[in-house]
């Protein structure tokens, strides 16, 4: 026997990191595969309720502010994605999938913008804006109107 095998068998011959096989042949999780797929299923309900919560800004002013989260929650969704499909998990994976669609739906609009060669494009009125931070006693008002 390998001697990491060695290492990772407890004394009444089940294994900690590998399972073992029950009656029908079948490979059971190991302990650490158990643990970080609970770990995972945890995170995943942690990720639902902050989606959740961000679409639910209309109810309350401090129920919006889970909005501004949705790329954190699109990563960490992510991330249990992988965990699920290395784990061999559907449901997890399934549900890990359904919140990257709906966060990678809302965060998308973002990081795709329209070409300016587009049509309609040139028909569009140009919107130029103008932040000033002023200091209310300064009295060089010319400086500032050569900018306007």
């Amino acid at each position: 026997m390998p001697a990491q095998m060695l290492h990772a068998m407890r004394t009444d011959g089940r294994c900690w990191k590998y399972g073992r096989k029950d009656g029908e042949g079948k490979e059971r999780p190991g302990r650490i595969a158990r643990s970080l797929a609970l770990w995972s299923w945890a995170l995943t309900v942690l990720l639902a309720v902050g989606t959740g919560l961000g679409f639910a800004g209309r109810l309350a002013w401090w129920l919006e502010l889970a909005s501004h989260f949705r790329m954190q929650l699109f990563w960490g969704a992510v991330v249990v994605l992988v965990i699920f499909a290395l784990l061999r998990r559907r449901r997890g994976l399934a549900c890990a999938a359904l919140l990257c669609a709906i966060n990678g739906v809302v965060i998308a609009p973002l990081y795709v913008s329209e070409s300016s060669n587009s049509p309609g494009a040139a028909d569009r009125p140009v919107l130029r804006l103008l932040i000033a931070n002023v200091h209310a006693s300064n009295r060089d008002h010319s400086r500032l109107l050569e900018l306007v």
